[in-house]
């Protein structure tokens, strides 16, 4: 065989070759690709933060010839289902011979086990700091509460705790013990 015969003989297979490879993908049939799937590990692990949640606490007590109202509505994240942190404002009243106000921030966590939680807040609060006996006077001071509530069907609770500073005392009919009850929307 000479030159010429083994160009044709290549230029054939070459063109033979080219028209299936090209046939194969300008023909009218439709081809079907198939996706391949894979698993992400990471959506398949359970999200640390499983929701978000907003709610309302406050705490009423007609004493006698008082009365105290308190509201703290907030927001917050629940974190696996076991920690519950939020922050919110909260505005309390008290009447008692004159008329108290207090106001503030608050951040709490909450460590729930089954239908019992334990609770830890702390509040930068703006409220009265002198006691009777002195001129009334107004500041602003930090305060922490620990407590224990019960929650019923994630939706309500009821929580009792206490204040460890003396100046919450003085702010509130029930001296420096904490109950409230609570909404979760």
């Amino acid at each position: 065989m000479n030159l010429k015969q083994y160009y044709t003989l290549f230029m054939c297979i070459c063109s033979i070759s080219l028209f299936g490879q090209y046939e194969g993908l300008d023909s009218n049939r439709k081809q079907v690709y198939e996706k391949q799937s894979f698993k992400d590990s990471f959506a398949e692990k359970i999200p640390i933060i499983t929701s978000k949640f907003v709610g309302l606490d406050f705490m009423v007590s007609p004493i006698s010839n008082s009365l105290f109202f308190e509201a703290n509505p907030f927001v917050g994240i629940n974190i696996k289902d076991r920690i519950y942190l939020s922050g919110g404002a909260f505005a309390s009243v008290w009447s008692f011979y004159s008329t108290y106000f207090t106001s503030g921030i608050n951040v709490t966590g909450r460590l729930v086990f089954s239908q019992i939680f334990l609770h830890t807040e702390y509040r930068l609060q703006y409220g009265q700091i002198s006691n009777d006996f002195m001129p009334r006077e107004y500041g602003m001071y930090g305060l922490p509460i620990f407590g224990i509530g019960y929650l019923k069907d994630e939706s309500a609770y009821v929580l009792i705790g206490v204040a460890v500073s003396d100046k919450f005392a003085i702010s509130s009919p029930l001296g420096k013990f904490v109950y409230r009850i609570g909404f979760y929307f």
